[in-house]
């Protein structure tokens, strides 16, 4: 792939973790797209299209006004990286999970897509990370 093609992959893939729809890039998914999902103390795989996108759209259908509050993403020299945070919820019933996409290509669509995410914190988790493991630089929602 050129850096040109990644680099629109990484911008694809991250305006649409951004506006939480994988259907918006349905086009660039391999026909046997493997989606590779490791969460803390679980890992599993789902193959296709449809299953990669229904599995998206399931998991974000079960919360509460999700947001995603930032992204940056990264060209690689067969795909891209996009980290990110998501938010749910308000105030007193807020969650968070950060996470990073890693998506891999055979230089035209994306053969694997690979999820590495923290799990959902809920808001005392928040409250107590902030508390007892300050950051030096957080990402505010915003």
């Amino acid at each position: 792939m050129t850096t040109r093609t990644t680099t629109a992959l990484a911008e694809r893939v991250d305006r649409a973790i951004q506006a939480l729809d994988m259907e918006t890039i349905r086009d660039v998914y391999h026909p046997d797209v493997i989606l590779d999902v490791h969460v803390p103390g679980w890992r599993f795989q789902l193959q296709g299209p449809d299953a990669l996108i229904g599995w998206y759209k399931d998991t974000v259908s079960h919360m509460p006004k999700p947001r995603t509050v930032w992204t940056r993403s990264t060209p690689t020299a067969d795909g891209a990286i996009v980290e990110w945070e998501l938010r749910i919820g308000d105030a007193e019933d807020s969650g968070l999970c950060r996470e990073i996409d890693v998506v891999h290509t055979d230089g035209e669509r994306i053969t694997e897509h690979v999820i590495w995410c923290t799990g959902m914190w809920d808001h005392d988790t928040i409250v107590r990370q902030r508390a007892e493991a300050p950051m030096v630089r957080w990402q505010p929602e915003g």
